[in-house]
């Protein structure tokens, strides 16, 4: 199972809190980027990730993108 196949849920879980359109749809892209980065990885189901798995992305996105910006995918 994919973040893809939650996609469409977390988006209305997301709407329905109140979020600007914005907020959500980079959310959203957000999450499209970790599936991608997962299927690099070989994850290829999403309940198999473990914290290690977080850590590695989120050393990866450190190297590559400003503070603020990587802060904004770990929330």
């Amino acid at each position: 199972m994919t973040i893809l196949s939650y996609l469409a849920d977390y988006e209305a879980y997301k709407k329905g809190r109140g979020l600007k359109e914005g907020t959500v749809l980079v959310s959203l892209a957000q999450l499209k980027r970790f599936d991608l980065w997962l299927k690099e990885k070989r994850k290829r189901d999403v309940r198999r990730v473990v914290l290690t798995d977080l850590t590695s992305w989120l050393s990866e996105l450190i190297q590559r993108l400003a503070p603020a910006t990587v802060y904004g995918h770990a929330i």
